[in-house]
This record gives structure tokens, C-alpha cells and sequence, in this order.
């Protein structure tokens, strides 16, 4: 049975990486088959799932992660991202995002992802000066976050900060340019 597990994780994981997700779906599926609890085949199934348009098998894919595990926070962070999807088929509902992409964030408080994520959510339910805390906290943990960047700007533009805006704007700009390769 565990060579048989890791032999399926292993075809599973390779079919994901070449962008067959349905096929890597069914290799992780047997893979949990074997071993039920196993974060990793748990995790990549949501997301070769989330690749075909089955949110909802996603969605339970990242809720049985997190049921096991509590503290993972990529496990949160995913389903906090299928919660706020806007992607047809997906069952958009931002006060249970907000609430993953806040535990991912207790989990993980170095991780600006679910700061910027949780930004987006607030904006969305029209609470501004909640999404600039977590935004411009975001940009200023990560300060390569372009994505941090642009978004504390627009909540100060519109608030009519159009000086705190610049600012912003000025600093997603910085972020977005690379070094030239050597």
C-alpha cells in the first residue's frame, strides 16, 4: 500500500505539472484512496480541481485539508480563494472567505498573500479602511508585492488621497520592474 500510495502521488504530481489536471484529479483521488488524511494529495486535488471548473470538489477538497489539519494555511488561504471567486460556477461567499484568509493569516503572519487577499475581500464588502490596514500592511511586509502595492493606491484614490495614492502607485511601479539578467 505505500508503494502504491507514493507510486500514484508521484504520477499524480507529474500529470499536474504537464496541465492534465483531470487526469491528475483521478491519481490523487486513488492515491487518498490508501491514505485519507494526506495533506499534500488533499491540497493538489483541490487544485487540479479548481484547474477543471469543479469548484465545489475543490472547495471540499481544501475542507477536508483544513478538518485534518487546522493550522495549514495554504489549506485556508486556497479556500479562502475559492470562497471569493468571482469564476462562474464558483459559489462566491466573502464572509467565509474573510474568515479563512484571516485564520491563514494568524497561522501564517509573515505571509502577505492572505493580508493582500483579505484587502480584496474587505474592499469587495465595502469596508475601505479595513482593507487599507491589511493592504498597506502587505505592501509594506512585502514591499516587492506590486499587487499590495496597486491596491492600498486605489483604496487611498478612492478616498480622494490622491497624494497617499502617487505614493502607492509609485512604489507597485518600483516592484514591477526586475533587474535585467546577467
Amino acid at each position: 500500500d505505500v508503494l502504491r500510495f507514493w507510486t500514484l502521488f508521484d504520477e499524480a504530481g507529474s500529470l499536474r505539472r504537464r496541465g492534465d489536471f483531470a487526469a491528475a484529479a483521478e491519481k490523487y483521488r486513488q492515491a487518498l484512496v490508501i491514505q485519507s488524511r494526506h495533506e499534500d494529495s488533499l491540497y493538489y486535488l483541490g487544485q487540479c480541481l479548481r484547474e477543471t471548473g469543479d469548484f465545489g470538489g475543490a472547495a471540499l477538497a481544501w475542507e477536508q485539508l483544513v478538518s485534518i489539519n487546522p493550522a495549514s494555511a495554504r489549506g485556508h488561504l486556497a479556500l479562502g480563494g475559492i470562497l471569493a471567486s468571482t469564476d462562474e460556477g464558483a459559489d462566491l461567499d466573502l464572509v467565509r472567505a474573510e474568515e479563512h484568509f484571516r485564520r491563514a493569516h494568524a497561522i501564517n503572519g509573515e505571509e502577505t498573500g492572505p493580508m493582500l487577499r483579505l484587502g480584496e475581500v474587505l474592499i469587495a464588502q465595502g469596508r475601505p479602511a479595513e482593507a487599507r490596514h491589511w493592504l498597506e500592511s502587505a505592501a509594506t511586509t512585502n514591499p516587492k508585492s506590486v499587487e499590495a502595492a496597486c491596491m492600498a493606491g486605489f483604496v487611498r484614490w478612492s478616498w480622494g488621497d490622491a497624494e497617499g495614492a502617487a505614493r502607492f502607485y509609485a512604489r507597485a511601479l518600483k516592484a514591477a520592474q526586475t533587474d535585467a539578467p546577467v
